[in-house]
């Protein structure tokens, strides 16, 4: 059985709009800019240096329909209108059904209401769990990644959303609707069955469109369940603690549903089970590094195109910045070289980076003990130069810089 331990991978098919971009940054990827009419100011938001500008907020707060905003290298959008603003990032309809995800920032610091953290370091995570979190399947708002950017922004689908998880016991349903919501509420979170833990998971993340739940925001930490039998699952009551107010518990729905949801995610994991899927909690010790095991023959197998996550590991080359602050975690396979022993050698691109060499062994063993580079790259001296840079590395792959 060939696994893939430390790798999500999401195949082509679920984000159609990667199919005709490509990987790196160019013309006609952002494409809105010329498909829409200018009207308004165009508001550059950062300099050559490709740091924000002094007056960032200023400038992105002013912004109105018609407006351009420019990112540097390339990268600007017209603006439709406001669609609302987030808890850290300002969210803007840029036409074609899709919608820009701005971090907001005041000159000197991130903000963030009720928060320390900077809002480009979530906007990062936001962009970093997605692949991870689409190859396990779960429902999530749909991200363009050839087009998002660390740092900088996040473009996703543009959502019409009825109400949120959190205001479903205040809408005016009759009976028969109400009933039918409910019932498409446990279809939905059946779905989080591999999901131990989630970030920043609540019921004010959970959007009803009328015809389906989705999940809109979310935080870096996933953790996945590590044994099928765990009967344990993230939509289970929460107590938690406020700074801002007094403590309280998080309630997603009333005891008979939650019971419907428990029991329609226990059927899950136990017909996962006998379809021989894989989880794994991760190895590592930082909890918010864990990983999804897919059962697929990938010796030679990845189709171009194929999008990959290399998850934070203690591997992870210490003199990158870490991917919250930029260095892009995700990866597109460009062509299938060759294979020589248990290893695959693939050509990628890391997306808005660089192209890279990835070698993927074969077949996990549930070894933990994280492959040596240099072993690995004595095997395809032709491709990969002895001083070719190592970007990230694991129990069974290793990234080089091409």
């Amino acid at each position: 059985m060939r696994l893939l331990s430390q790798i999500a991978f999401l195949a082509l098919a679920l984000i159609s709009s990667i199919s005709t971009a490509t990987a790196v940054r160019c013309e006609g990827v952002f494409a809105n800019v010329a498909s829409v009419a200018r009207s308004g100011t165009v508001r550059v938001l950062f300099g050559k240096n490709q740091k924000p500008i002094k007056n960032y907020a200023e400038v992105l707060f002013a912004t109105k329909p018609g407006d351009v905003l420019r990112f540097g290298d390339g990268e600007e959008f017209v603006v439709q209108k406001m669609l609302g603003f987030g808890e850290t990032t300002i969210i803007f309809d840029i036409g074609d059904g899709w919608a820009l995800r701005v971090p907001m920032y005041n000159g000197k610091q991130y903000v963030s209401y009720g928060s320390n953290t900077q809002s480009t370091t979530l906007l990062n995570d936001f962009i970093n769990s997605y692949v991870g979190l689409k190859a396990a399947g779960i429902p999530v708002v749909e991200m363009d990644l050839t087009r998002s950017r660390h740092n900088k922004f996040a473009v996703v689908k543009k959502v019409d959303i009825k109400f949120m998880l959190s205001d479903m016991n205040s809408q005016n349903l009759s009976k028969k609707e109400r009933e039918e919501i409910r019932k498409k509420l446990v279809e939905f979170a059946a779905k989080f069955w591999p999901v131990q833990y989630i970030g920043d998971f609540a019921p004010r993340q959970i959007a009803y469109t009328g015809t389906e739940w989705i999940l809109l925001d979310y935080g870096v930490i996933t953790k996945y369940i590590s044994k099928f039998s765990n009967k344990r699952h993230i939509f289970e009551d929460k107590d938690y603690e406020n700074e801002h107010g007094p403590d309280g518990t998080l309630r997603f729905a009333d005891k008979a549903t939650i019971k419907e949801i428990s029991e329609a995610i226990v059927r899950k994991r136990k017909q996962a089970q006998k379809e021989n899927a894989f989880i794994r909690d991760d190895y590592g010790s930082d909890d918010s590094d864990t990983g999804f095991i897919v059962n697929f023959p990938y010796k030679g197998s990845l189709e171009p195109g194929t999008i990959l996550e290399a998850h934070r590991q203690s591997s992870y080359d210490p003199e990158l910045p870490p991917p919250s602050e930029g260095a892009s975690r995700l990866l597109k396979i460009t062509e299938y070289v060759k294979d020589k022993k248990e290893f695959s050698l693939y050509e990628a691109h890391l997306l808005g980076g660089k192209p890279a060499y990835l070698v993927l062994k074969n077949e996990f063993n549930g070894d933990v003990q994280a492959l040596d580079a240099k072993d690995v790259q004595s095997l395809f001296k032709k491709q990969i130069p002895d001083n070719a840079k190592v970007l990230a590395y694991g129990f069974d792959y290793v990234l080089f810089a091409k």
